[in-house]
């Protein structure tokens, strides 16, 4: 069940900018990690998504507005969906998409400050309900 475009609590899609030509779901991580995942535009990488056909949607908070010259080397970008917060829920895609999700949003605290930039570990993927997924966001709630 990996077709899914990612949704936030509401089930609403997120804005995007993105690349053509990304061949795999870490490449697409690392370029979403450049841009518009170092604070491009005051946007908030949540997450994104990797298309089966060589392409990779980087996923923000909606209500800032932008367009794909934002990133160097984007492709397409699209500032209307409506999708804030964290990714917390995914809505079926027929098109052999993968949802992963950033699990530190640049805004984060960062608890551990030595993880290695390249680590996989802040970028999960999401199948149907994720315990985990829903654990984190409890323990964040909890700390505040």
């Amino acid at each position: 069940d990996d077709d899914a475009y990612c949704a936030d609590s509401q089930g609403t899609v997120y804005p995007y900018i993105g690349y053509e030509g990304v061949n795999s779901p870490e490449e697409c991580g690392k370029m979403c990690s450049k841009c518009p995942g170092n604070d491009q535009g005051g946007l908030v990488l949540r997450g994104f998504i990797s298309y089966s056909g060589n392409a990779c949607s980087c996923l923000v908070d909606f209500g800032i507005s932008f367009n794909k010259t934002l990133c160097e080397g984007a492709t397409f970008a699209y500032d209307v969906n409506g999708g804030s917060g964290e990714i917390v829920n995914t809505s079926p895609s027929k098109q052999g998409n993968e949802c992963w999700k950033v699990s530190s949003p640049s805004s984060s605290k960062g608890r551990k400050p030595k993880a290695p930039k390249s680590s996989k570990r802040p970028v999960r993927k999401l199948g149907q309900k994720n315990d985990s997924l829903l654990s984190n966001v409890e323990r964040k709630t909890d700390s505040q």
